[in-house]
């Protein structure tokens, strides 16, 4: 399975990313997303609001920093599976990682 880069625009550039489309699961609940792809990557984070629409169970808050300071995070698993048209593609349990605040209250001028 093949997958086009998407270009997004930024600032007035067109900037090419690797989004995929994936279905994540917990028990019965399902979520489907367009996710960016980091195939290096030893975790992936979702938004809490996902997490939440999921009912993951999540483990005690940790320190974590990147490059805009530190946060709050909390981790867990997720059933994923790769969606392109009628393909699907199961990658089983992954590991996520939360932020545990709220997307709509990040103040993403600052």
């Amino acid at each position: 399975m093949t997958f086009k880069y998407v270009n997004d625009k930024h600032d007035g550039r067109t900037i090419p990313r690797p989004r995929v489309e994936i279905r994540l699961t917990n028990g019965v609940k399902a979520f489907r997303i367009a996710m960016l792809v980091d195939s290096g990557a030893d975790t992936s984070f979702i938004p809490k609001e996902v997490a939440d629409i999921l009912d993951l169970k999540l483990s005690d808050p940790k320190k974590s920093r990147s490059a805009s300071g530190p946060f709050e995070t909390a981790n867990s698993k997720v059933s994923v599976e790769l969606i392109k048209g009628n393909q699907k593609i199961s990658l089983g349990e992954m590991p996520i990682t939360v932020p545990l605040k709220s997307i709509h209250s990040t103040n993403l001028e600052s």
